[in-house]
Parts: C-alpha cells; sequence; structure tokens
C-alpha cells in the first residue's frame, strides 16, 4: 500500500473521516428530499388520529386514520402530538423533510460513534449506507414513526457502550419501545449487556424502574381510562399482517403465511436460536470490558427476530439495515461478498409496484424478491451461526 493511500485509509477511519461521513450521509438525503418520491401516507394516518386524540377521544378502539386504526404506544402519540402542532397538522412538507433529515443525522452520529470505535475500517464498513435508497425513503419521504425508535434505539446503545451509562440507556430504549413495539426485537441482547454491567438480576431490576416508569407516564391517560384497548391495540401481539405487503414471505401461498403453526413455528426459532447464542457465547456472563462482544449480542438478537419475523412491510428495513454492515464484518466475509450480499438485500427491498385495491396479489411486495430476502438472511444467519474467531 503506498504512503498516499495509507494517509487517506487513516483520515477516513479517524474522527474527522467520520464527521465527513455524517456529512456526506446528509448531503445525500437532502438530494432525496429534491428528487425522491414523497410518499409519506401513514404520516397522514399519524396526523388524523393525533386530531382525534386532540378532540378528546382517548379509546383506542376509536382512534382511526386513513390507513387503519391506532396501533402504537403512547410514546408515539405525544411525539407525534409536538409534531402536529410544529408542523402545521402535519401539512408543512418541508419542515417535515427537516426535521427527519435531523433525525437521520442523529442515526448516523451515534451509529457511526459505534462503528469508529468498535469496527476495524470503519469507513470502508459504513460506506455500505450511502448505497441505501429505500431507507432514504423511509427518513425524509416517507416520515415513518420506525426512524424515531431507531434513533432512540442507537441512542441507548450508544449510550451503553460508549458511555457506560447503563440506567439512561435503558430509559431511551424504553422511549423507543413507547414509540413502536419493534424495538423490543434488541431487548434479549441489551437485556443480557445490561444483566453483565448491573452483576445481578436485583440491580438490573432497580436500573429498570426509571424505563418502566416512563410507560406508566406516557401510556397514564388512557390507561386509567380504557386500559384494554390501548395495552391490546399499542401492542398488539395478536396482529394479522397483509400478505400484499410482506417483503419477506409474500413467496409463500397465503394459507401458510396465515396459518397459526407457521407463526409458531417461527416463533420457536426465534426464541430457539437466541436461548442457543445465550448459551454458546456465554451472553450472560460476558465482561462488561469485551464492548465488541456487547455489541454484537445487541446486533445478533435484533437480527434473528428479523429472520423470523411474521412479516417485514415497506418501512421495516430500517429496523436492521444500519446493523448489516457490522453483522457482515462480524461474520468475517471478505468486503466484495459483503457488498454483494448487501446490494442484492437493497435490490429486494426496492422492488415494489404501486398499491391496486383490484389486484392487491400483483402489488406492493414481489413474490420472487421476497424469496431471494427470505434466502438472505438465511446466509448470514448461517453465517453468524457458523462464525470462528479470527485468529
Amino acid at each position: 500500500m503506498s504512503p498516499l493511500v495509507e494517509k487517506v485509509a487513516a483520515f477516513l477511519n479517524s474522527q474527522p473521516g467520520r464527521l465527513l461521513f455524517v456529512f456526506v450521509e446528509v448531503l445525500l438525503n437532502v438530494v432525496f428530499i429534491h428528487h425522491g418520491p414523497f410518499h409519506a401516507i401513514d404520516w397522514k394516518a399519524y396526523m388524523d388520529q393525533i386530531q382525534t386524540i386532540q378532540g378528546g377521544e382517548r379509546d383506542y378502539v376509536n382512534i382511526q386514520g386513513r390507513t387503519g386504526p391506532l396501533v402504537y404506544p403512547g410514546g408515539h402519540v405525544w411525539l407525534h402530538w409536538l409534531l402536529h402542532d410544529i408542523t402545521d397538522g402535519g401539512s408543512n412538507r418541508l419542515l417535515c423533510q427537516i426535521i427527519f433529515l435531523v433525525v437521520q443525522a442523529m442515526t448516523s452520529f451515534f451509529l457511526t460513534s459505534l462503528y469508529w470505535k468498535y469496527v476495524p475500517q470503519p469507513f470502508a464498513t459504513c460506506a455500505m449506507f450511502f448505497f441505501t435508497v429505500r431507507c432514504r425513503n423511509v427518513y425524509v419521504n416517507g416520515l415513518f414513526n420506525d426512524c424515531w425508535a431507531m434513533l432512540l434505539v442507537y441512542a441507548a446503545v450508544w449510550l451503553a457502550l460508549s458511555r457506560s451509562r447503563w440506567v439512561l440507556a435503558l430509559f431511551a430504549f424504553s422511549a423507543a419501545v413507547s414509540v413502536k413495539m419493534s424495538s423490543l426485537l434488541f431487548a434479549p441482547g441489551l437485556a443480557a449487556a445490561a444483566y453483565c454491567a448491573a452483576g445481578s438480576f436485583g440491580k438490573l431490576v432497580i436500573w429498570s424502574i426509571p424505563a418502566a416508569m416512563l410507560q406508566l407516564a406516557v401510556g397514564g391517560t388512557f390507561l386509567i381510562q380504557y386500559p384494554v384497548s390501548y395495552l391490546h391495540r399499542s401492542f398488539e401481539l395478536d396482529r394479522q399482517f397483509f400478505h400484499f405487503l410482506s417483503h419477506n414471505f409474500k413467496w409463500l401461498p397465503k394459507d401458510i403465511f396465515f396459518s397459526r403453526y407457521f407463526q409458531i413455528s417461527l416463533l420457536l426459532c426465534h426464541v430457539g436460536l437466541l436461548i442457543y447464542f445465550c448459551a454458546r457465547q456465554s451472553w450472560l456472563s460476558t465482561p462488561t470490558s469485551d464492548k465488541y462482544m456487547l455489541l454484537s449480542m445487541i446486533f445478533v438478537s435484533n437480527f434473528v427476530g428479523i429472520a423470523f419475523c411474521r412479516s417485514l412491510h415497506y418501512s421495516f428495513y430500517v429496523w436492521y439495515f444500519h446493523t448489516l454492515p457490522f453483522l457482515l464484518a462480524y461474520v468475517n466475509w471478505p468486503f466484495v461478498l459483503r457488498y454483494t450480499w448487501l446490494i442484492a438485500v437493497e435490490l429486494c427491498w426496492n422492488v415494489w409496484t404501486p398499491y391496486r385495491s383490484d389486484d392487491q396479489d400483483g402489488t406492493c411486495a414481489s413474490p420472487k424478491a421476497s424469496l431471494v430476502l427470505t434466502c438472505c438472511h438465511l446466509v448470514l444467519l448461517a453465517g453468524v451461526l457458523l462464525r470462528k474467531e479470527p485468529r
């Protein structure tokens, strides 16, 4: 390697290089604001629901938007109440997009802090972020609540690993769950890491008290008046997903997709693999000084949940996309294979046709792309399972 290349690589992998990376990310999102397709359908539904709540309704059963009922916890409600008021009821499109641009920039700040600290060749590893079209559309053109949930999740991981502020980390994670329940996919790994840091179950419970109090606070007004309605709708564990929207399992026949046996099988695989990783890699006895291992526990637990998720819809890509460069580095694949795999996944997520009510099965997600995506997930999961420590 020539001295010039070494100097460039050293700069890119330094903190100034990290700031350059975040700056490029922001610039790319600005381009998408100007040229990307604006499709904030769920955003409009959020605003409909907030207007109903502002009118005095507190029963989740009666809170509807143009795309369906309110199915998110109280944190989502109060966050979007604030956004509703500062964006003229959600109608100030440019301001909305700028807010989500800031959310994405903050997410990049926390993520790059972790990557630059714990991953070799961080710039080359994270450069994969530059190539995503779907995630940028989810942030600045879709305005989905998933973006806020992931910001809070990565803030929690950063507080835990980079600052050793575990109480604040668990509080931030609770805030993420209060925005969208999907954040719980990170919970097994984060809980195991927190247990290792606490040293005992009793201390972990004490650390978790502020997080539990936050859930009561954001859901309080709904819990007091309509507790059953709130708990059922905001944490709807028996929710049925749409087959035509499924990016990971549209290739399955409908009768299997909606089968209770299939759903139970996914759950058993999810739980079984988590138990396997916990036992095989000694998750509950990992030294807190081994931050790389703690980070891998958190990201692996989330990916296991993704691999066996009942359905992945349009915006769900952001649940795990930003962890993929870490996982691909974790399994020690060469850069060519990492980029090939990630490009295949990105292409699968970008195969999408506009919805038509007269032909649901032929619109939205693609059966062929969903099969390829499922295979990609299983290949990476196999890589994690078969991973050997580098010599």
